[in-house]
């Protein structure tokens, strides 16, 4: 077994500036193309209990089979992206399973796991509206914060067009809308 939850699919890293992490992504990594969400608000947005409201950019890459997620928090709302901001560097801040059996999957990292939703919300952007996540409170070492996050249709069609574009990358029109 990979995992109580499958194999890990995206690392989430949180930055400062996004165009810098972008233009790394692409010039030292390779890695491309990039498509980006300049105005992102997840909605029903709760953080250790409490109703927030933070306002991203988001940005996506496929390197193999594994997805890069960069995501840059635009304002001061209480989240676990500003809090790891706060705490250290710009870096990895989790790694996010994918499954169209949250409920189920839900429970296993709670009464299996032993894991404590930290920041959960639902997506609001590209056409995964209503998609659920939860961020797991960061037990571990900094860098593995767990995500699970639901994956339907319309996002699964969003990654599948990432993955797919990436695969098949000729280094021209590097960076895209989402």
């Amino acid at each position: 077994m990979t995992s109580f939850f499958g194999p890990i699919c995206q690392l989430g890293y949180v930055v400062a500036d996004l165009d810098r992490a972008i233009d790394y992504l692409l010039k030292s990594m390779g890695c491309g193309p990039i498509f980006v969400a300049k105005h992102v608000a997840p909605v029903d947005f709760f953080y250790r209990g409490n109703a927030s409201r933070p306002e991203l950019s988001v940005a996506y890459t496929q390197s193999g089979p594994l997805q890069i997620e960069i995501i840059m928090q635009k304002n001061a709302a209480p989240s676990s992206w500003r809090d790891f901001l706060a705490e250290g560097p710009e870096g990895l801040q989790h790694v996010a399973y994918w499954t169209d059996r949250y409920d189920d999957l839900m429970k296993v990292a709670i009464e299996t796991a032993g894991l404590e939703p930290e920041m959960t919300g639902t997506a609001g952007h590209h056409g995964a509206s209503g998609e659920r996540f939860t961020y797991f409170a960061d037990s571990g070492p900094r860098g593995m914060m767990v995500e699970l996050t639901e994956v339907l249709a319309p996002k699964r069609a969003s990654y599948k067009r990432i993955a797919d574009a990436a695969r098949d990358w000729d280094g021209s029109d590097p960076v895209r809308d989402l």
